[in-house]
């Protein structure tokens, strides 16, 4: 497969509902890639069966007003997150969030296995153009910093 020739372990199709998955999910299984499902705040009951059907990661969708006018996390995610905490043999639940601070990133890897960062880096890279590189590893490094202390 392409996907395994460019050494990808993982695809992820956004907007396609779990119950529709299985035409990916099972070209993927042939080839030996991770189909990521995604789960949101709003799934509620669903995380526990979408989470048994994960591979590679659980993707984790935060809402985007998770945060306050004082840029503070307003979501709880231990609660969205609880039916995985009473058991251990699902794939790591990763969340993405818009994080933009050192401390978002804390608050979030406490809670999680993992998180994911797209939106402030690709915002980084349109400021900043071909010199994005230095700003973008620093904000990194930041982040990275705080999540290990």
């Amino acid at each position: 497969s392409l996907c395994k020739e460019r050494e990808i372990d993982g695809v992820i199709v956004p907007d396609l509902p779990f119950e529709e998955r299985d035409e990916i999910a099972d070209v993927a299984d042939k080839f030996g890639i991770h189909f990521i499902n995604l789960v949101a705040p709003t799934s509620n009951d669903r995380v526990t069966m979408i989470a048994k059907e994960s591979k590679g990661f659980l993707y984790v969708i935060s809402s985007l007003d998770m945060t306050d006018a004082k840029n503070q996390i307003n979501i709880n995610f231990d609660n969205l997150l609880a039916p995985l905490k009473e058991h251990n043999e699902y794939s790591p639940a990763c969340i993405a969030f818009d994080v933009t601070t050192p401390e978002q990133a804390k608050k979030i890897s406490d809670c999680s296995d993992g998180i994911i960062i797209g939106s402030t880096i690709v915002k980084l890279i349109e400021q900043y153009g071909k010199y994005s590189t230095e700003m973008v590893g620093k904000f990194v490094k930041s982040l990275r910093n705080a999540m290990d202390n």
